[in-house]
């Protein structure tokens, strides 16, 4: 496992084809998925990860596959693009297999990649955009001392889904 990353309990790389299986668990399941209201389908999954590996290429950076130490698939996280008032901004997204909810994963993932793109990579700001019902991502975000900064509205299978975005400014980061 060759990492873009490492923090004192996980490993962040690059996702591979031969990630397609753990990632389907994590994405397949409804429980894991309710706040996009469905699981992804096999094909969503596939094109899922096609874009993933496309990113590295176009962009250098993009959302990488999350391991514990010892090798075993977390879900992910890394620094997606998304659109916020009509330009593309660096966006932290991260999903966990719910078995590795409650335990400061995506806390403690997110707030490498949030360093890591106001640090090295040389954004003013970063955002994170949170469906309103998922409390335990918001949670995330506010732990990370992001601040609200706005809301868009994302459709999913045809139906409108509200998020709040938060966004951390490079010098604001409470947490370094």
């Amino acid at each position: 496992m060759t990492p873009v990353m490492t923090t004192e309990r996980l490993v962040l790389r690059k996702f591979e084809r031969k990630d397609r299986d753990a990632l389907a668990a994590v994405l397949g399941d409804e429980k894991t998925m309710y706040a996009w209201e469905s699981a992804f389908s096999d094909a969503e999954t596939d094109a899922w990860l096609d874009r993933r590996i496309a990113e590295y290429r176009e962009r250098g950076v993009g959302i990488w596959a999350l391991f514990l130490r010892d090798g075993t698939f977390v879900g992910y996280c890394g620094i997606g693009e998304q659109q916020f008032c009509g330009k593309k901004v660096p966006e932290i997204a991260y999903a966990l297999d719910r078995r590795f909810w409650h335990r400061g994963y995506a806390t403690e993932a997110a707030r490498k990649c949030v360093d890591y793109a106001l640090g090295e990579l040389g954004y003013d700001a970063v955002y994170c955009m949170v469906r309103d019902n998922n409390k335990a991502s918001i949670a995330v975000a506010e732990r990370l001392g992001m601040t609200r900064c706005g809301s868009v509205v994302k459709c999913w299978k045809g139906k409108e889904m509200p998020h709040i975005v938060f966004c951390a400014k490079m010098g604001r980061r409470r947490f370094l």
